[in-house]
């Protein structure tokens, strides 16, 4: 068998994200993922998922965004879940402005549309 004809090919995901998703996944095989609460009910992450779970999605942005991607792609919920937390927890609590510093947002309403949507 050729390397070629031993690969899997993943056009959608990069090779570290795939590592990190195998790796999630052998963790998980024995340990069985938290169910994330919805709403999230605290911003700090820590209080409703396993420490490795923590730990895991404790990195960049890019990298949560791109396992978001993957395991939307690879259709793993417990993943997209736990990735989808660790943002909603970036996010709770905060004011729009403070989220729009978090996440790099321009905000491109005119004040008429913030009012229509009750943002100012």
């Amino acid at each position: 068998m050729t390397p070629e004809e031993d690969t899997i090919p993943f056009p959608n995901i990069k090779t570290p994200i795939l590592k990190k998703v195998i790796e999630y996944m052998e963790y998980h095989i024995d340990n069985p993922a938290d169910e994330i609460p919805k709403p999230l009910i605290t911003s700090n992450l820590q209080d409703v998922v396993s420490g490795w779970d923590y730990e895991f999605v404790n990195t960049d942005k890019e990298t949560l965004y791109e396992l978001i991607e993957a395991s939307n792609y690879l259709d793993i919920k417990p993943l997209l879940d736990l990735a989808c937390g660790k943002i909603a927890s970036m996010m709770k609590d905060k004011t729009t402005e403070e989220i729009r510093a978090e996440f790099d947002i321009v905000n491109d309403f005119t004040k008429e549309e913030e009012k229509q949507v009750n943002i100012v």
